[in-house]
């Protein structure tokens, strides 16, 4: 369980959620403030790779996607070239889930011009080509997938 002091006050994150001194759920907007200063918090810290990609997941599970993104990418920073293929199909899948399937591909097309192909793994190829799936691009998709 994580606690977190804003304003004074003591919250918790319980499933993915933040919560008030008597377990109740906060309203979103409530969860939004939290989840700006926490990721703020987790910034200016001295998380490893591995911390921070289950903090970026604890933000997906929580549908936070915008700061699961964020944390991943300080994940990215930190990642060794192997570690890299771990984040990627990540941040493509909440684009996905951000209904934004042009960005998942663009980070894609990002990764390929640094990186090549050394790097992908099935789940990054599958997840590319369900973006090119959203947007109805079927020739791209099939290719994703049989790299994969």
């Amino acid at each position: 369980m994580l606690e977190f002091e804003y304003k004074g006050k003591i919250y918790a994150r319980y499933n993915s959620k933040w919560c008030d001194k008597n377990y109740i759920v906060v309203p979103l907007y409530m969860q939004n403030e939290l989840n700006k200063c926490y990721y703020e918090f987790v910034k200016n810290s001295c998380f490893n790779f591995a911390e921070l990609v289950d903090i970026g997941d604890e933000f997906k599970k929580g549908d936070s996607y915008n700061w699961a993104i964020e944390i991943y990418l300080l994940a990215n920073e930190k990642a060794s070239k192997s570690e890299v293929s771990t984040v990627l199909p990540r941040i493509t899948s909440c684009y996905r889930k951000m209904n934004k399937p042009k960005m998942a591909i663009d980070i894609f097309m990002i990764a390929i011009n640094r990186h090549g192909m050394e790097y992908f793994t099935p789940f990054l190829l599958t997840s590319v080509a369900g973006a090119y799936c959203d947007l109805k691009k079927t020739k791209e998709a099939r290719k994703c997938c049989q790299f994969a």
